[in-house]
C-alpha cells in the first residue's frame, strides 16, 4: 500500500539473478542463495558488508556444483520437518493401551520428552526459515544477494537447535559433546575476530575485499574522500582513529 501496490525498482548489480533472461539460471540461483546463507550460520569464515556486483555467481547451469549443496540443504530440511512433526505426534504407548501412564512407565515418559524435544525443534526451525522467507525472492525480488542483517533472527533458531543438540549430549553423554563444544568455541573466536572489522568505516571496507573487491575498494575510496573533505583541522584524529588509513 505504501509503494502504491508496485514491487521496488533495483538496480541489475544490487541483485544480478533477478535481471536475468534465462528462468532456469533465476531459478536455480533464488534456490541456492538460502543454502548459502544456512552455510553461513555454519561456518561463517568468509563474511562481508555487501554481496552485490556478483560476489556470488550465478548459477547459470545443472552441472553447477552448488547444486549439490543445494540439494542436500532442501533434503536436511524436509527430513527435519518430518521427524519434528513425528515427534509431536508420537503417542504414548501406554494411553494407546489403557489411557493412563504411571510415573514409573518408561515408554510413556520417553514419549513425553520426545514431544517436549519436538516443540522445541519445531519452534527452531519456525525462527529459522519463517523469518526468512521475504528474503528469499519467492514473492518479490529483493535488493540483494545475501544480506547477513537478515540472518539475525534466523539465528535464534540455529542458537535452540544447537542448544537441543548440547542437552541431548550431555544427558547421553555420547562423544558427540566433544564436537558441539569445539562447533560453539569457533563460532565464539570467529565473532571477537570479526568484531575488530567493525572497529570503523575503513576497517570494515577492507575486510570485504577478499569477497567483493570492486565494492569494498570504491567504498574505502569514498572514506578516502569524506577524510579529506574534514580538512588539515580534523585530519590528525582521523588519522589515529584509523591509523591503517594510507590518507
Amino acid at each position: 500500500m505504501l509503494m502504491d501496490f508496485n514491487a521496488p525498482d533495483f538496480s541489475p548489480s544490487d541483485n544480478p539473478a533477478s535481471d536475468s533472461a534465462s528462468l532456469g539460471t533465476r531459478a536455480m540461483t533464488f534456490a541456492h542463495l538460502p543454502a548459502f546463507n544456512f552455510f553461513l550460520l555454519l561456518c561463517p569464515a568468509r563474511l562481508s558488508f555487501d554481496w552485490s556486483m556478483s560476489a556470488v555467481p550465478l548459477v547459470d547451469a545443472w552441472s553447477d556444483a552448488r547444486n549439490l549443496m543445494t540439494s542436500a540443504f532442501y533434503a536436511s530440511l524436509i527430513l527435519m520437518a518430518w521427524r519434528i512433526v513425528r515427534d509431536v505426534n508420537r503417542p504414548s504407548p501406554c494411553a494407546v493401551a489403557n489411557g493412563h501412564c504411571g510415573d514409573d512407565d518408561v515408554g510413556g515418559l520417553r514419549s513425553k520428552h520426545l514431544s517436549r524435544r519436538g516443540h522445541a525443534l519445531l519452534l527452531a526451525l519456525a525462527l529459522l526459515v519463517l523469518p526468512f522467507i521475504p528474503a528469499t525472492n519467492l514473492f518479490f525480488y529483493v535488493g540483494f544477494v545475501v544480506a547477513e542483517r537478515v540472518l539475525y533472527i534466523p539465528s535464534t533458531g540455529y542458537c535452540l537447535l544447537l542448544s537441543v543438540a548440547l542437552t541431548r549430549c550431555v544427558t547421553r553423554r555420547t562423544p558427540r559433546y566433544c564436537a558441539l563444544t569445539l562447533l560453539v568455541t569457533s563460532l565464539a573466536a570467529r565473532t571477537f575476530v570479526r568484531n575488530a572489522d567493525w572497529l570503523n568505516e575503513e576497517a570494515l571496507y577492507r575486510s570485504g575485499i577478499g569477497v567483493n573487491p570492486a565494492k569494498g575498494q570504491s567504498c574505502i575510496s569514498s572514506v578516502g574522500i569524506d577524510l579529506k573533505e574534514l580538512g588539515r583541522g580534523q585530519m590528525s584524529k582521523c588519522l589515529k582513529f584509523c591509523p591503517r588509513t594510507g590518507i
